[in-house]
Order: C-alpha cells, then sequence, then structure tokens
C-alpha cells in the first residue's frame, strides 16, 4: 500500500509518534489478512458476513484514527511538516511506467475489497445492509 511506502516513512522521518504508526501498520495488516481470506472464499462461505461486517469495522477505526482533528495521523504529519501532496506527487509514476496515482487509506483499502463487498452486497448478505 502506498501508505506503507511512501506515508509512514516520512512520517517516522520527522518524529510523528511511533506507536500511532505501528498501530496503524498493523490494522493495515489486518485488513489484509480478511481481505486475502475474502478473496479465497466465495459469498455464502462460513463466517464470510462476519469477516465483511469486521473488514468494514477496521477499515472505519482506522480511517477515524488518522483523521481525528488535532491527534490523528493525519493533523501530526501536518503539523509536523509532512507534505502529502509532494509525496503523492513523487509517487504518480510506478515502477512499470504506468500511473499510479496516491490514494487515502480508505480509497486503498476500498479499491481492494471492492470486487468482495460489492458481491456480498450484490447477494444481499446481513452484514453489508
Amino acid at each position: 500500500m502506498l501508505e506503507e511506502e511512501i506515508f509512514y516513512p516520512a512520517c517516522r522521518e520527522v518524529g510523528v509518534e511511533h506507536e500511532a504508526l505501528d498501530e496503524a501498520q498493523v490494522e493495515h495488516d489486518g485488513v489484509k489478512v480478511l481481505v486475502s481470506d475474502l478473496m479465497m472464499n466465495s459469498v455464502g462461505a462460513p463466517f464470510y458476513d462476519a469477516k465483511v461486517k469486521v473488514l468494514g469495522d477496521y477499515v472505519k477505526h482506522h480511517v477515524a484514527g488518522e483523521e481525528r482533528a488535532g491527534d490523528g495521523i493525519f493533523a501530526k504529519a501536518s503539523a509536523a511538516g509532512v507534505d502529502m501532496s509532494a509525496l503523492g506527487e513523487g509517487r504518480f509514476v510506478s515502477e512499470g511506467g504506468g500511473r499510479r496515482g496516491y490514494y487515502s487509506c480508505r480509497m486503498m483499502t476500498t479499491m481492494i475489497a471492492i470486487p468482495h463487498v460489492a458481491a456480498a452486497v450484490a447477494a444481499g448478505t446481513a452484514a453489508v445492509r
């Protein structure tokens, strides 16, 4: 994820609280595990609905922690002088030369999970209603 590759290291370099960044990384890891599990299963698999719900809860919690006014990671990064626009511009082209935009955590997580969440929504599962 671009956050892990670019944003978090930039925050660490300028002294943004490491505990908050460590927690955010662990949250990313948890999301990746759930997304991987969902990708290996289909709607109707045991615990599928619960996993979709927990994934949504993880993402909401993570985004809230980053965007919280005053003491969220974005606020701390801004106060420490991290130029998020510059970070995004520096990563607009991927190693293969293709275009690769800079997205917020909410966008990245949504892009990863969309196929499975969309399938759950289409199936009308209880977890995503």
